[in-house]
């Protein structure tokens, strides 16, 4: 599989990526951005690096590249993802490259490559045409010059403003050795929370848990955490921050889309008749969610870039993704759409320190329907699987945004091809728990002919 995926760059160092790559890749990015900005000699480029040994090493060889095309750049070191986007806002660039590889395991790095506002540039917006030309010589240029700049303290400013007030309340965050733990002291100390955190330390080798909140297993400690002190929310967030996972008061997940629910309710409270986006994936409780706070419901394919658009297009002030990005209409200098663990996390802070009830009394009535979460299948022939469900569930209400959905009156599903892995993917959701185990058992008997669920 290439290390060019959907969404982004990403491979194993220095097997598949390593600082000859990263450099080549400087050179191409830089190239595609110039034809982007056409009648533009040079451009302004933020770049920044998770806490990963190989992002130590591949960051500066990508400067090195981005440069040798002529392009000026500002470093701006060891950040979370989300603050590479408000960079790109901040010093006013015309884009930005984030060294990364998210939750993947230590020996993965890659690169997030957006536009000016944060505009994401995945593989059909333009990471296939870098492909093409990667190892090409560079043309003849100046190099452009790098300049060094912390955005720190100003990239705290800008979260404690993304909130409302927030009351006194015992909070756990666990940081799971990513980005995100760099800035979780800080920012804690501009609101009158009381903060248990642990695993804040940026560690790319990951020696706790994997920095993926997606997975239940890596959620268990601070479910422990939360319940050992009595805490009222407990925050895990991924390993490069812009992600979020949450425990309630009792230490129990939260399911993404059901906390989106929450969100959504409260980006309307000040934005009725505006829009929230929602990947297909998600419970349509978070659809009726959306509706009854005065939004319009918006359903999008899975992947930031096409969340990102939709919101875009729509004016959204907020989207979702099951596996825990949460996305904001936000504005530094400029209007920009990004997604970001540590603004859901202020926004959450407020809405569980302002409620009358904890928080497992406010997701108790969104939990009325009853989902599988995503099921994983290894099958060689996508394409063949997903005409043969088609064909079985013609009877449904059948649409291709992503994959293929169906829609019965009392349970739905949707499989769709990852855009990351060589698998399909199945949701699906019940009016009860036996319409759910029916329809599972239905989708499961036609997958089940053309390979094995992992």
């Amino acid at each position: 599989m290439s290390v060019f995926r959907s969404y982004d760059i990403r491979g194993v160092f220095p097997t598949e990526i390593d600082t000859a790559f990263a450099r080549d890749l400087g050179v191409a990015l830089g190239r595609h951005f110039l034809g982007v900005h056409r009648g533009k000699p040079a451009l302004h480029l933020a770049v920044g690096r998770d806490m990963r040994k190989s992002a130590a090493e591949c960051a500066p060889a990508l400067i090195e590249g981005l440069r040798s095309v002529g392009h000026r750049v500002t470093d701006i070191g060891m950040v979370t993802t989300p603050c590479l986007y408000f960079a790109v806002q901040r010093v006013g660039a015309d884009g930005g490259v984030m060294c990364t590889a998210s939750h993947n395991p230590a020996q993965y790095i890659g690169f997030k490559v957006c536009r000016e506002l944060a505009i994401p540039i995945g593989y059909d917006a333009g990471l296939k045409d870098v492909e093409k030309i990667m190892g090409q010589p560079a043309p003849a240029a100046t190099p452009g010059a790098v300049e060094r700049v912390d955005l720190d303290d100003a990239y705290i400013e800008f979260l404690t403003k993304q909130a409302d007030e927030v009351r006194p309340i015992v909070v756990a965050v666990d940081g799971s050795n990513g980005m995100a733990g760099k800035y979780i002291e800080k920012l804690f100390s501009h609101f009158p929370a009381k903060l248990d955190g642990f695993y804040l330390d940026p560690d790319g080798s990951f020696p706790h848990h994997e920095a993926d909140p997606s997975k239940e297993k890596n959620m268990r400690e601070i479910g422990n955490r939360v319940r050992e002190i009595g805490a009222n929310v407990g925050f895990c967030l991924d390993g490069d921050g812009d992600r979020l996972g949450v425990v309630d008061e009792k230490g129990s997940l939260v399911p993404g889309d059901l906390l989106a629910a929450l969100l959504a309710q409260d980006a309307l409270r000040a934005a009725r008749g505006k829009a929230a986006a929602y990947d297909l994936r998600s419970s349509k409780v978070l659809r009726e969610a959306i509706a009854a706070a005065g939004g319009v419901p918006l359903q999008s394919k899975v992947g930031h870039a096409h969340v990102k658009r939709l919101m875009a297009e729509k004016d959204a002030v907020f989207g979702s993704e099951l596996s825990g990005h949460f996305y904001f209409q936000l504005r530094d200098r400029s209007e920009f759409y990004a997604d970001s663990g540590l603004v859901a996390l202020v926004h959450m802070l407020a809405i569980v320190s302002r409620a009358a009830q904890p928080l497992s009394q406010l997701i108790a009535p969104l939990a009325k329907y009853f989902h599988t979460g995503e099921i994983n299948f290894h099958i060689d022939d996508s394409s063949a699987a997903l005409d043969a469900v088609r064909k079985e569930f013609a009877d449904g209400r059948q649409s291709e945004l992503d994959g293929v959905s169906v829609e019965y009156a009392d349970w739905w599903f949707n499989v769709r091809a990852s855009n990351t892995e060589p698998l399909l993917r199945l949701t699906l959701e019940g009016d009860t728990a036996a319409k759910r185990d029916a329809g599972l058992e239905r989708v499961l008997a036609v997958l089940s002919r053309f390979g094995e669920r992992e």
